[in-house]
């Protein structure tokens, strides 16, 4: 029996959980949610993340979350980092408007946060994702838009720039949603490195 700390896809907090490996791989049988710990009633969904990480050849996944508007989404920003580097990824943060910004190719998957006030973007968000289109466009890059409605629309980031994001996710500000449910939705997305072919 393995022991393992994971942060549980429903409920978004650490979990100690105990596994044991079969042929097919992981099975959780006790978890620090439950109790009895092994009176385990839900998705066991945690099992396939823990299978995930696994599987990725190179074990860190660089990932670049990009900001717009840096004052306003620090903090969203900040989270949605620490909660992919909870999922196994490395992960930069770069505020776009102190800087330009690292270019996508040095990372293996982006993401991409700007504030959307009346179908409009910050300015350095949208720099960033037009001179970056085909590089975006080429790899696992998601968006993620910040308003005061829910109906965060990406049509406009789309329109301004030419970009079309493999997933586009909205995040209402001031308490409504947060960035946890988006983070798990990023990390299951970003596909898994394959090993690389071994010669003989």
């Amino acid at each position: 029996m393995e022991r393992k700390r994971i942060t549980c896809p429903e409920s978004a907090h650490l979990e100690e959980v105990e596994c044991e490996r079969t042929a097919c791989g992981l099975v959780v049988i006790g978890c620090s949610r439950f109790s009895p710990r092994s009176a385990v009633a839900c998705t066991r969904e945690c099992t396939r993340r823990l299978d995930r990480k696994e599987r990725i050849a190179d074990a860190s996944d660089h990932v670049l979350v990009a900001y717009a508007h840096g004052a306003a989404l620090r903090g969203d920003a900040t989270t949605l980092a620490e909660l992919l580097r909870r999922d196994g990824f490395a992960v930069e943060i770069a505020d776009l408007d102190t800087w330009a910004g690292p270019p996508p190719q040095d990372y293996d998957a982006v993401v991409l946060g700007t504030p959307q006030r009346l179908a409009r973007h910050a300015r350095s968000g949208v720099r960033y994702a037009r001179e970056h289109r085909d590089a975006l466009a080429a790899m696992p890059a998601y968006w993620v838009g910040f308003g005061q409605r829910a109906a965060v629309a990406p049509e406009a980031m789309r329109a301004a720039t030419g970009w079309r994001p493999a997933r586009s996710f909205a995040v209402v500000l001031g308490g409504a949603s947060d960035v946890r449910p988006v983070a798990l939705a990023i990390a299951d997305a970003i596909p898994p490195h394959e090993p690389p072919e071994r010669t003989a």
